[in-house]
């Protein structure tokens, strides 16, 4: 499979080259893929395009770049996912600490239990509109009430 460039394929990896199933050979690469790519996140480093596409070569011939774009394309997406998800968690935290807030300066110490409930929320627009009952009510019981709903 390596036709002649035996001498720039890691010795460790030649048994990639003995697969003959195509989806177990990809799954393999990739969590390879994955290790490296973890062992170089340590260094502050990231795998290099170029380079896997040369060392990809090696095992898929000319299927390497549907092969990376597959790889990168999946990484992308997982990486879109959770930053997302940091971005919603961040954002959803200073919105219920803007509640807490609001609640403190207008009508004082908030109980434990709104404070739990309000924690409990994720949904930016529920706490959007708590931004404006905290804004508008006179009393904790006001607010918690418009909390359990």
């Amino acid at each position: 499979m390596l036709e002649g460039h035996e001498d720039e394929f890691p010795e460790a990896m030649l048994p990639l080259c003995e697969i003959s199933d195509e989806a177990q050979l990809i799954e393999l690469t990739k969590e390879i893929l994955d290790f490296v790519a973890k062992a170089l996140a340590v260094h502050n480093c990231r795998v290099d395009e170029e380079m896997l596409s040369r060392a990809l070569k090696l095992i898929f011939k000319d299927k390497e770049q549907e092969m990376i774009k597959t790889i990168f394309d999946e990484k992308y997406e997982a990486g879109i996912a959770t930053g997302f998800e940091k971005a919603s968690n961040a954002w959803a935290t200073d919105k219920i600490e803007n509640v807490l807030q609001i609640l403190t300066r207008r009508i004082g110490d908030v109980p434990s239990s709104v404070r739990d409930k309000l924690h409990a929320i994720h949904d930016i627009d529920v706490l959007g509109q708590l931004t404006n009952v905290a804004w508008d009510c006179q009393t904790f019981t006001e607010f918690e009430s418009a909390l359990n709903q």
